[in-house]
């Protein structure tokens, strides 16, 4: 992103509002229409530090991402006894999940789910200030994902106090 004309910033700060995401060039120009983008990335610590920049941070790319620092818990040289586990029950319901969801479709709150965001509604939308500020501003909108997916993980089309409270835990 540090070319000098680059579009990847504003290309994907427009992706994550479902913009179509299109190449600048004048002749025979690119688009992806009905755009779905995750990118899951790793870095360090002092990588993060070193080159994600005041402009990124401030510009609104930093906080269309979810951050998270992922220490493992345990040490395990030989990688566990993953080749033992049945994997046929999970992969059942993920396969069940990703048809559910498939298509356009409201979604709606359940009762036990509105006093809950509102009160979280309000500590997520609060001003914070400098840079951590910038990278959080989109605080509610990254929540609010979080618990749609989690709905739709539980096949429902409505977000209960439980999805709300998993992504707020995240």
């Amino acid at each position: 992103m540090k070319r000098e004309g680059n579009t990847l910033s504003p290309m994907l700060r427009n992706a994550w509002h479902g913009k179509t995401p299109k190449t600048m060039v004048k002749h025979s120009p690119l688009r992806a229409t009905n755009p779905h983008v995750c990118i899951l990335g790793h870095i360090t610590t002092g990588e993060l530090v070193k080159h994600l920049t005041e402009t990124e941070m401030a510009n609104g790319l930093a906080n269309r991402f979810v951050w998270m620092l992922v220490k493992r818990s345990k040490h395990l040289p030989f990688g566990g006894e993953w080749h033992a586990v049945n994997l046929q029950p999970i992969s059942r319901e993920i396969v069940g999940a990703l048809e559910f969801a498939t298509g356009e479709r409201r979604m709606g709150w359940a009762d036990d789910a509105r006093p809950l965001w509102v009160e979280a509604y309000d500590a997520l939308t609060e001003d914070r200030l400098g840079m951590f500020g910038a990278v959080t501003a989109r605080a509610e909108a990254q929540t609010l994902r979080l618990a749609m997916l989690y709905a739709l993980a539980d096949c429902s089309y409505e977000i209960r106090r439980t999805h709300v409270e998993s992504a707020l835990a995240v």
